[in-house]
């Protein structure tokens, strides 16, 4: 038995660096705008939340073997929303900013330098900063958002969900929109069954050094 699993874990690990050396390794910047909106419910009622652009930056990989490939990347990402409540002249925006980590799988159509792009995955986020701005009437003030899961906290720090969308690849430069859902209720108490889910579309312009 321990000649067969020795012999399997051999088979395994030459596999492994078979895959590894035929795979084609990529990395570069990226840097985009994000869409975003936040749902934002409590006690059965939900306000209509209006988009906000901020960006999207950091540093791509790209892993490839054939016309499929794992994408991980490291990003700073600005996401959050507006809520205006007209009635009572009353608005509010949140703008949290994170750290985020998204790897997908990208199916890529095409022959040459220019492919079409199919991509899929999760993301992991972390909340690093940002501000709550209210408005009421002509007054306003602003604070920090204050991340933790406590009843004095404003929002839970750790975001995740999964992405998916598509792009152009045109030699070293790829085009991607992907859309993604938020996955955690952001809100940090339960009462009133609050809701807060992060919502962002993104496009976003990379360039990958590497490869051919």
């Amino acid at each position: 038995m321990k000649k067969v699993t020795k012999s399997l874990a051999i088979v395994l690990l030459l596999a492994i660096v078979s895959i590894s050396a035929q795979a084609q390794v990529k990395f570069g910047p990226r840097i985009g705008a994000n869409f975003s909106t936040m749902t934002l419910k409590y006690s059965g009622l939900s306000i209509d939340p209006n988009s906000l652009v901020g960006m999207n930056a950091g540093i791509q990989a790209e892993i490839s073997l054939g016309n499929f490939a794992i994408q991980p990347a490291f990003l700073f990402a600005m996401k959050g929303s507006k809520y205006d409540i007209s009635s009572a002249d009353v608005s509010m925006k949140i703008t949290p900013s994170y750290i985020e980590v998204p790897v997908n799988a990208v199916y890529k159509i095409g022959a040459g330098p220019i492919h079409v792009l199919l991509l899929a995955g999760p993301y992991v986020s972390y909340g690093i900063g940002g501000k709550y701005k209210y408005t009421s009437g002509s007054e306003s003030y602003e604070e920090s958002i204050k991340f933790g899961s406590g009843d004095e906290d404003d929002m839970k720090p750790i975001d995740a969900g999964i992405n998916f969308g598509g792009g152009v690849e045109i030699s070293h430069f790829q085009v991607q929109a992907q859309y993604s859902l938020g996955l955690i209720n952001l809100a940090t108490t339960t009462e009133g069954d609050a809701e807060q889910k992060n919502r962002v579309l993104s496009v976003s312009l990379i360039y990958l050094f590497g490869g051919k």
